[in-house]
């Protein structure tokens, strides 16, 4: 996998998990309480700076009521 396509991929992932989070009318904030993960770090990954590791992404997931496997 090319940077380029990592970096697509990490894009598609940030839209997803901000859709998915709007869609449910979650804050930041409240995301973050309910997985405990820092507001920076949800930020960063909301805005495809941060390609989260496996388990925070579906910690993510199961909180957005989202399968981890569609993003």
């Amino acid at each position: 996998m090319t940077n380029e396509d990592l970096t697509a991929r990490t894009a598609r992932i940030a839209k997803a998990l901000v859709e998915a989070r709007n869609a449910k009318g979650l804050s930041l904030k409240a995301l973050q309480k309910a997985t405990g993960i820092n507001d920076s770090n949800l930020s960063r990954i909301e805005r495809g700076v941060l390609m989260p590791q496996i388990d925070t992404l579906i910690r993510i997931a199961d909180v957005l009521g989202i399968k981890s496997i569609a993003l």
